[in-house]
């Protein structure tokens, strides 16, 4: 009687111990002038992989450029091996929005003239999975290199992360020295022309077709 006790005592502790560890045409509307965006970076809380909220990124058509058509606010996950769900990290552009091209924060303000038109500011928040490295290529590693540029004519420019959009606000990108199983906020600016195009984010040999963003004329 004394072993059957222990024993469902036992199964009762398991039971417990097992639930307490368990976790297209996209249309910017950007608007002028930013506020001043605040980076976290090293915030601890992460949302975990695999959120009903995420679109698969792993599959669907691509564009005439070569890229996933993507919204604002949808999370795009970036494969690492092995190539499966949850194994990773997550990317999200939560908001793009025109940045004054007066610069009224930039210190020298004859090297903050946009070089091909217009200056956007691209709000992200990043969520690495335990098993982000850094080392391998296809992660976002936090630069804002990643981002290019396709007119509706078709002409590409790679250079939009240029140093005239850095001292606009004299600030790049707070994605610096990303640790596995951390979520990060902040923003990147990017130098764009005036007509409509595309904004692509993470489209390599490593990470894949990428994303792209739809942005209207000025």
């Amino acid at each position: 009687m004394a072993k059957r006790v222990v024993a469902l005592v036992a199964g009762a502790v398991a039971v417990l111990l097992a639930v307490g560890g368990c976790g297209t045409e996209p249309n910017p509307n950007p608007t002028t002038g930013v506020p001043p965006v605040t980076g976290q970076p090293d915030t601890a809380e992460q949302t975990p992989a695999g959120d009903p909220g995420t679109v698969d990124s792993g599959v669907g058509p691509t564009s005439p450029r070569g890229a996933r058509p993507w919204k604002v606010g949808e999370r795009m996950q970036l494969w690492g091996p092995p190539m499966s769900a949850g194994i990773g990290q997550y990317v999200t552009v939560t908001a793009i929005k025109s940045l004054d091209s007066s610069c009224p924060a930039a210190v020298t303000k004859e090297n903050a003239k946009p070089e091909h038109g217009r200056f956007f500011t691209i709000e992200m928040t990043v969520e690495n999975t335990p098993v982000y490295d850094a080392s391998q290529p296809g992660y976002y590693a936090g630069s804002a290199q990643q981002f290019d540029w396709v007119s509706a004519d078709g002409t590409a420019i790679n250079d939009v992360a240029n140093l005239a959009s850095f001292y606009c606000t004299n600030k790049m990108t707070v994605f610096s020295q990303m640790k596995p199983g951390r979520t990060y906020k902040g923003f990147t600016n990017v130098d764009v022309p005036p007509g409509a195009g595309w904004l692509i984010f993470g489209q390599s040999q490593f990470a894949g077709p990428g994303f792209e963003f739809e942005i209207p004329a000025a």
